[in-house]
């Protein structure tokens, strides 16, 4: 089955990305052209060629605040933050989700 999900170049950042349903979006995203960085535990018994993993505790301040300066840190130029779940903001000259 083939779907085109329009990803390319597109920027991805999954939690619990290296087991069941985070690893299957993990895969599915990168298949798509995103440029993905995922965040489990631990590292991947198998990593997906391509993808960058961060081992952090998102259960704990700082391992939420490890994972968003690694994340941000390769997916982001310096100008740029990204924040899920807010309005989207301008940011220098372009417009983001922070």
């Amino acid at each position: 089955m083939s779907l085109e999900l329009g990803l390319t170049r597109r920027r991805a950042f999954v939690t619990g990305g290296t087991r069941g349903v985070g690893a299957a979006v993990v895969e599915v995203l990168h298949e798509a052209g995103a440029r993905v960085v995922a965040t489990a535990r631990s590292l991947p018994a198998q990593a997906v060629d391509g993808v960058h993993y961060i081992t952090a505790d998102l259960s704990t301040a700082r391992g939420c605040a490890d994972a968003a300066k690694s994340c941000l840190d390769r997916l982001c130029r310096r100008s740029e933050s990204v924040a899920v779940g807010q309005e989207p903001t301008v940011v220098g000259d372009r417009k983001h989700s922070s």
